[in-house]
């Protein structure tokens, strides 16, 4: 009995402890102690350049991004608003540095025909790769289809058996021709499995290889390596009594298509949890960054996972990994390295943003730490999937998804032109929450309206703050002090949003402490 009264007797004194050290109305503090009063600002912090969507009355969605040579870009993914002859159509459109369409072409048949990659080819033409339902021989094939310059189709091949392939990445090969990588239901030792395809100039078949294990394998994205090889990303299930528990794999194959290395890689091997790896970027080191999904128990906003990094060396070895993301479901799908050697992701999250889902976008330093995130969306749906994201400066990017909010139709193609946003976000760790931000720019910023949120397990104390900074001078800080405490205990979320500019954290809790 006088334990027991002791532990409460000490359980009290730390919630006392922990009250008097938090409860601190201290905010708006720079390194001086000072904040300089500034009127008249007429600039802001949102680093948006241009908003545009792109689609008619119809379902119209977009899976790839890339630039072409004439410093313009194109859209790969599926149009039912200009399509030629029923279901859906693989489209492809051409739009300028700042948005303006160029011309937009559809390519398929009676059914459902769509696109999830391309990329210019060497002569200037474009090779897009997705599936069909109105050529080929099952109930799905690969589709390979190859254009001119202006988007006139040239010629299409299909590939696959009596039930269902995916293609879902292409790239050109140094003797002209292609490599696919997806998955086939046909072929293979599982019920699916990833499935390679080498094609010549014309689209015939050179070599084709499955890989995988006796559960679900699907490869997502395929990329030639800086020693002329080739390495592929997707889903692997190396469960050994039929969970199906998916980890990310990634696979190293030479130009011949024989295996050089293979890795898994996982977050919680247990119960239905399943993770999956949905693009992949050789780095300049001659390692590996791939964006993916931890923890996943699904794809909707009621399930779970986390958007997750994985850097690893030339050898598949990992060498550093990230998760961010909140108590609902959130996925990376795009990396690039950028030319600073950091990485700027994309992808979705349910957890943040204004609506259902939200496109999502983050730039990371070249170990692995946010430096910013930001959401894109209205009060509906907004998705992005697969090869959404390209720099297209030092200091710009663009990113790609389908939206329900925006538009002509009933989903449409969103595309954001964003710049490196000025404000720089740090939380200082320790007893409670606070947060220091700065303003990198040359311009002084007023009135940012900023907010917090932690998700996890709390005991006591509050889970959201909110507040504005009135002033924030070029080349100035401040810290934001969180007003109250909290006290809590395991895994936990930090979310920090400035006008707009947000940092995302993964944590843990132990009483009043956050250990990041």
């Amino acid at each position: 009995m006088q334990k027991s009264i002791k532990k409460i007797v000490v359980l009290l004194i730390f919630i006392i402890i922990a009250i008097t050290v938090n409860a601190r109305d201290i905010k708006n503090i720079n390194n001086n102690n000072i904040i300089p009063e500034i009127n008249n600002i007429e600039d802001d912090s949102k680093p948006i350049e241009w908003v545009t969507t792109f689609g008619g009355s119809g379902r119209d969605v977009a899976f790839s991004l890339e630039k072409t040579n004439d410093e313009a870009f194109i859209i790969i993914g599926e149009t039912s608003s200009f399509d030629k002859g029923g279901g859906s159509d693989l489209w492809l459109l051409k739009f300028d540095a700042n948005g303006n369409e160029i011309w937009n072409n559809s390519y398929g048949g009676k059914r459902s025909d769509f696109g999830f990659d391309g990329q210019q080819t060497i002569d200037g033409g474009f090779i897009l790769v997705g599936g069909t339902r109105t050529f080929g021989e099952g109930d799905q094939d690969v589709w390979l289809v190859r254009t001119d310059s202006s988007g006139y189709e040239l010629w299409n091949k299909s590939y696959g058996g009596e039930d269902m392939e995916h293609g879902i990445s292409v790239q050109e090969t140094s003797d002209k021709g292609y490599i696919i990588v997806g998955g086939t239901k046909s072929k293979g030792e599982g019920p699916n499995d990833y499935w390679i395809i080498k094609t010549d100039k014309n689209g015939d078949i050179q070599w084709d290889n499955t890989y995988g294990t006796y559960g679900y394998d699907w490869g997502y994205d395929i990329q030639k390596t800086n020693d002329g090889a080739y390495v592929f990303t997707g889903g692997t299930d190396t469960s050994t009594e039929s969970e199906h528990i998916l980890d990310i794999g990634l696979v190293k194959i030479k130009e011949d298509g024989f295996i050089e290395w293979e890795k898994v890689y996982n977050k919680y091997k247990r119960g239905w949890y399943w993770d999956e790896g949905y693009g992949v970027e050789p780095t300049l080191d001659g390692g590996y960054a791939i964006a993916g999904i931890a923890r996943a128990t699904g794809w909707f906003e009621s399930e779970g996972g986390d958007a997750w990094l994985i850097k690893t060396d030339s050898n598949g070895k990992k060498q550093w990994d990230t998760l961010i993301g909140g108590i609902k479901c959130d996925s990376f799908t795009t990396v690039k390295q950028t030319i600073d050697e950091g990485f700027i992701v994309s992808g979705w999250t349910y957890s943040y943003g204004e609506g259902d889902c939200d496109l999502w976008l983050a730039k990371f330093d070249s170990i692995g730490n946010e430096l910013w995130d930001m959401t894109f969306g209205g009060e509906k749906y907004e998705w992005s999937m697969f090869h959404t994201v390209q720099q297209v400066s030092e200091n710009s990017y663009i990113i790609i998804g389908e939206t329900k909010s925006f538009g002509a139709g009933g989903t449409d193609v969103l595309v954001v032109k964003v710049n490196e946003p000025s404000i720089e976000i740090d939380i200082k760790r320790g007893n409670g929450l606070s947060f220091i931000v700065k303003n990198n720019g040359n311009e002084d910023i007023s009135n940012l309206e900023w907010n917090f949120n932690l998700d996890g397990y709390l005991i006591a104390g509050s889970s959201h703050s909110e507040g504005i900074i009135e002033s924030l001078p070029a080349d100035a800080q401040l810290t934001v002090y969180k007003i109250g405490f909290f006290l809590g205990i395991g895994p936990a979320y930090i979310r920090i949003n400035i006008d707009g500019v947000c940092k995302t954290i993964y944590c843990y809790m132990i009483g009043p402490f956050l250990l990041m």
